[in-house]
């Protein structure tokens, strides 16, 4: 069992038996994207070159694999460097699914607040963040004042740090163990992403939670979710600032995320259901 694709370079050249891969991304994709959204050019280049290597290693991962198992949109990216489709299965990477337990957040028991959560030491999540306080926050908070910003997350990079010093009311508040008081005390979860791969676990534990999310198509890839109707969608900076903005004020739209995000994942995305699914393909596999 090789649970993400660094894992493969321990299998033992001598051996016969089964090989299951557990692809937790298609992550050639995301040095290909940090390779053309990247502002230094020197890292850009780095990543092209990162995207084709890693490209060629998950490609003969997944041909030594008699079965492996990815996100629906990883499998796809897989194909496209010679994945075997016929070999593939669809699962994914959960959240905190034991939040579906807890009471529904109030629209009007919480603050003008936005909360993000997210290792501050990954590249992607750095990027996302630093657009986002670049590009959206300035319009956001124009049109209101008293809005606050919290970021969640362990070790954030020095021009993060920098960057948030410089302005009032975004607070980095450093890894927190128990997240529950900041998703009641909050209006709208940000994800913020413009390159990645794979599902994002924050989206799927803010879901979990029914704290309504605003992100772009690559934080909401690998999730069924619609537009306005489980999350707001948006890769534009103005477009992300105008969802965000209803999301603050219109509480019918707000209520509808909430129920409706708990509802999808209750749906498809709960341990039980893909831990068994998963166990009964091995043993398919094995019989």
């Amino acid at each position: 069992m090789v649970d993400h694709y660094e894992a493969a370079q321990y299998i033992p050249n001598h051996f016969t038996g089964k090989v299951i891969f557990h692809a937790h991304n298609a992550t050639y994709l995301m040095w290909d994207r940090y390779g053309k959204e990247g502002n230094n050019w020197v890292m850009r280049t780095i990543a092209n070159c990162e995207a084709k290597r890693v490209a060629k290693f998950e490609s003969d991962v997944c041909r030594r694999s008699d079965l492996f198992f990815a996100s629906p949109n990883d499998i796809d990216n897989l194909s496209k460097i010679g994945a075997d489709t016929s070999l593939a299965r669809e699962t994914y990477h959960l959240g905190d699914d034991t939040q579906l337990a807890l009471p529904s957040i109030r629209f009007e028991e919480t603050e003008k607040r936005l909360l993000y959560v997210g290792t501050l030491s990954w590249e992607a999540n750095v990027d996302g963040l630093l657009w986002f306080i670049e590009q959206v926050w300035p319009e956001i908070k124009a049109n209101n004042p008293n809005l606050i910003l919290d970021i969640a997350g362990g070790n954030p990079a020095q021009r993060l740090v920098d960057r948030v010093a410089q302005i009032q009311d975004i607070h980095l508040l450093g890894f927190v163990d128990d997240l529950e008081p900041l998703f009641k005390r909050s209006r709208v979860f940000v994800a913020p992403l413009t390159f990645g791969s794979g599902i994002k676990v924050k989206v799927l534990n803010s879901m979990c939670r029914g704290l309504p999310i605003s992100t772009t198509s690559v934080g909401a890839e690998g999730i069924d979710a619609d537009h306005l109707t489980h999350l707001c969608i948006d890769d534009t900076a103005a477009d992300m600032a105008n969802s965000i903005d209803r999301l603050l004020h219109d509480q019918r739209l707000w209520e509808t995320l909430e129920q409706k995000s708990r509802e999808r994942v209750r749906e498809k995305y709960t341990w039980d259901r893909v831990l068994g699914f998963m166990v009964n393909e091995i043993n398919l596999l094995s019989a």
